[in-house]
This record gives structure tokens, sequence and C-alpha cells, in this order.
């Protein structure tokens, strides 16, 4: 409805034509494909972790790291944001997602606070270079280079980290609004 929305709005407007309408659209399905083809291939990734025990063999390794539900929070905190500057967002949810939550659950922590801590933590890391994907994405529509955009998004990691320890360490944060619903 939005993108229908913003079509009848641009032609309205006259700041869209037939002509950069189909661009738009040839833009998306080029992107859409890039993202399927990457979700394509981590889908059977995780079918083999499955059937290969990665999570419990992960369980057990950090298990034995430590008990301490903070100190695996910092540590999964640590190897997101590693991963989510190299990988797509969606591709680290469809491959740690399904190996991650259980431990979580097992180490005590509220899933609902455990997938914003981790959400939060793969975004910021899509906006950290060498390979931030919205660092990518921001380049192409102001034309600016990647030194220019780290420099006008820099300030913004400062406050970016702060709030992902602040729910790291405090989970009412997160939990609070579900609680009110029943959850």
């Amino acid at each position: 409805m939005t993108c229908l929305f913003a079509i009848i709005l641009g032609f309205l407007y006259r700041d869209l034509t037939v002509a950069s309408l189909f661009s738009c659209a040839v833009d998306t399905v080029k992107t859409t494909g890039v993202l399927g083809m990457l979700i394509l291939v981590a889908t059977p990734f995780t079918w083999l972790m499955g059937v290969g025990n990665v999570g419990n063999l992960l369980q057990n390794f950090l298990n034995g790291i430590t008990s301490n539900p903070l100190v695996f929070l910092l540590i999964i905190n640590i190897v997101l944001l590693f991963f989510g500057m190299l990988m797509e967002t969606s591709v680290i949810l469809l491959l740690a997602a399904p190996i991650l939550a259980p431990i979580a659950i097992g180490y005590g922590i509220d899933p609902i606070h455990f997938a914003m801590v981790m959400l939060i933590n793969l975004l910021m890391g899509t906006l950290t270079p060498p390979f931030g994907s919205l660092l990518f994405v921001m380049m192409d529509q102001t034309k600016l280079t990647l030194a220019q955009m780290f420099r006008a998004v820099a300030p913004f990691y400062f406050p970016y980290l702060a709030f992902l320890i602040l729910i790291t360490l405090v989970p009412q944060i997160t939990t609070f609004l579900p609680g009110l619903f029943g959850r």
C-alpha cells in the first residue's frame, strides 16, 4: 500500500515518470534477486548446521567458557558486530538465530530481549566498514565516497554503542512493553 501511495504521489507531484518508475522497478528486482540468492544459499547451510549438531557443540563450548548470561551476551555482541560488518543481516539471522536462540534461553535470557540485542547489534554492523551494507546503500543514494560516508556516520556510533550496551545490561528496557500485554 505504501509503494502504491508513493507512486500515486510521485505522478501527482510530477516527480515520477513512467521511465523512472521502470528504472526503480528494475533496481528493485536486482536488489531483491541478490537478497533472494543469499537467502537461497543460507537456508540449506542452516539445515546442514542443524543436522551437524552445531547448536549443541556451540552450547557446550560456550558453557565451557562461562555460565554467566551477561558474559554470554557480551561474547555474542562482539561476534555479531564482527559478522554484521562482513555479511548481510538477513543471512546472519537465518544462520545464527536458530542456533543462538536456544542457547540464550538455556542461559535464562528472555527470547524477546535476546532478539532485540541481536537485531540492534546486526544493524550497527551494517553501518560499520569495511562491508557495512547500509553504508553502500547510502553511498549509492548520496553519491559520497566510503570515507565521506564513514565520517558522516561516525558520530552516531557512540550513542548506538551506548544503547546496545544499555539494552544488553538492562533487559527490562526490551521486555517492559511486551510484559504489559501479558507476555
